[in-house]
């Protein structure tokens, strides 16, 4: 991707095509699969759900993989009030996690396998769409009167009629500031909408359409132009069209869909993102007894009898190279593969700081710590 500009309407060169279309998938058996579009996702998820993070996770280790043309959201409708409202005024969601892939065409309610979130993303990105096209352009404005996104959206129509749709340009943060019950950040978490409105498009005709994403408007009074760089935008062309859907399939919850034709992105900084490390277990304020929790103290310390797994979860937007595991700055373990675990049964008495350190494949580096108290007689 490239792209030059002067701002203020002198000079504007862009050269940007992330639209997918034509991909061919090739699966184990030797099947190939032809997708007419990039598909897209929104997941309405309860940050508090265990379910909602499982589905999070493996929708991002699909996106990474590269091996759909494949985009999401994630809807936390319990810290978000505009993504609560999409999930229930537009969705009609029954409960949390669900996916709803191109604008409802495929639904998937609770947590299921890998392979069923695939399959979704193969049959909506198979179907037959108009011949339309996105382009997108973000870029930061900081001046006295406004700060925040100046978004762009290029649309061009190869058919022979009118194109009427709906376009968005969702606003999300790659490694959200909205976590977990174990702390670990949600993707893509939605920020708001740089553009939502109707448009028509004539036949062979181009459509442009700009707009502004105002942090402050949206309640993130402290995002600066360094955050830009965890920030991208995600434009979504929507069928005028309505077919009926089910929020929780096969017939309840029903809604209108209206099916995406055409998906394209723009990183405002595209650059490399440094990795997330986190300690899962053992949770601090917990009493361990070889590895099975016992008891809740509500210290800020874990206590074990006996060994016990450490467990870490790690991620990064280019992936994982390495995690490992200290005690006290003492190397422990290097895991080159998930699930990231280390089983800690050597003899050990007394208070402990216990580390994991992730490092992604560009070399950069994470950490997290915690302290544990341990009592193993071995």
């Amino acid at each position: 991707m490239s792209k030059i500009y002067v701002f203020a309407g002198v000079v504007l060169l862009m050269m940007i095509s992330n639209s997918i279309a034509g991909a061919v998938i090739e699966t184990d058996e030797g099947d190939t699969t032809s997708f007419t579009h990039a598909v897209f996702c929104e997941l309405g998820v309860d940050s508090s759900s265990q379910e909602s993070s499982a589905v999070d996770r493996i929708l991002h280790s699909i996106y990474l993989s590269n091996d759909y043309p494949f985009y999401y959201v994630t809807m936390t409708t319990d810290k978000f009030e505009v993504a609560k409202q999409r999930m229930e005024n537009d969705y009609n969601i029954y409960d949390y996690p669900t996916c709803f892939f191109d604008g409802g065409k495929e639904v998937l309610y609770g947590l299921q396998s890998g392979e069923y979130y695939e399959d979704e993303i193969t049959a909506g990105g198979s179907r037959r769409v108009p011949d339309i096209h996105i382009e997108v352009l973000a870029n930061w404005i900081q001046c006295p009167c406004q700060v925040g996104l100046f978004v762009e959206a290029y649309v061009t129509n190869s058919e022979a009629e009118q194109y009427k749709g709906r376009l968005a340009v969702y606003i999300a943060e790659i490694n959200s500031r909205w976590a977990d019950s174990n702390d670990i950040p949600y993707h893509f978490g939605f920020m708001g909408y740089a553009i939502n409105e109707q448009i028509s498009v004539d036949a062979y005709g181009e459509h442009y359409s700009s707009g502004y994403w105002n942090p402050p408007a949206y309640g993130f009074e402290d995002m600066l132009e360094r955050d830009m760089k965890n920030i991208i935008a995600i434009a979504v062309l929507f069928n005028e069209t309505p077919r009926t859907s089910y929020a929780y399939p096969p017939d309840k919850n029903p809604f209108n869909a209206y099916y995406v034709d055409s998906v394209a992105t723009d990183r405002v900084f595209d650059v490399d993102l440094p990795p997330v490390a986190k300690i899962t277990s053992p949770v601090d304020g917990t009493i361990y007894f070889f590895g099975r929790e016992i008891a809740r103290t509500g210290s800020n310390k874990a206590i074990s009898i006996g060994k016990i797994s450490i467990d870490a979860y790690a991620d990064d937007d280019v992936g994982i190279k390495k995690v490992e595991f200290y005690v006290d700055d003492e190397l422990k373990q290097t895991d080159n593969a998930p699930p990231y675990s280390w089983l800690w049964d050597e003899s050990a008495i007394g208070s402990y700081d216990v580390k994991v350190s992730a490092y992604d494949k560009s070399g950069n580096k994470a950490n997290d710590d915690k302290n544990l108290i341990i009592f193993n007689l071995q």
